[in-house]
């Protein structure tokens, strides 16, 4: 424990030329599993809320997230966050703003920081966010070609609440 959270560790490997990793896993898998939950940068939704802004003209949704990186290290590549309306499947139905790109070494161990994404329709269209089970969804990725290919996310939060497609559902 004491290496991991000193030296700030992203990995941290147990020996796999002998059973010796598997006895050490199994002799403190508490320990162990609770690492994971530290060992290098792990995003975690502190808060979450959304608002709904409505004139004749356009209606504007605005979800606001504080997100803390409860790990011991930075995210040392950039890192794509990406908001969504989904169906209970974790269906797409719509992009919730635009992607936000994390740059890399921006967000290290302990920070915390906030972000917003905003989804305007105009008044004649339909808004998903109104519609009857439809939630909002999170999703990290390593690039955003791999969002925009339809691939599931690479990067997890340290939160409750994922979907199959291991996108992260925020509950009402």
């Amino acid at each position: 424990m004491n290496a991991i959270t000193t030296g700030h560790l992203t990995y941290y490997v147990l020996d796999q030329d002998s059973d010796c990793g598997y006895y050490f896993y199994k002799d403190n898998k508490a320990l162990a599993d609770s690492m994971t939950h530290v060992i290098g940068y792990n995003f975690k939704i502190l808060e979450a809320s959304l608002s709904t802004v409505t004139s004749a003209k356009e209606t504007q949704n605005t979800l606001n997230i504080t997100v803390k990186n409860t790990g011991v290290a930075p995210c040392f590549f950039d890192v794509y966050m990406v908001a969504e309306f989904v169906d209970s499947t974790g269906s797409a139905l719509a992009q919730f703003g635009k992607t936000i790109k994390i740059p890399k070494a921006t967000f290290h161990d302990g920070d915390t920081q906030k972000f917003s994404f905003v989804h305007t329709v105009s008044g004649r269209e339909t808004n998903v966010a109104a519609l009857p089970g439809v939630n909002v969804a999170l999703s990290l990725y390593e690039s955003e070609e791999a969002y925009k290919a339809g691939k599931n996310p690479t990067v997890r939060f340290d939160n409750d609440g994922y979907l199959k497609n291991k996108k992260l559902v925020l509950k009402p």
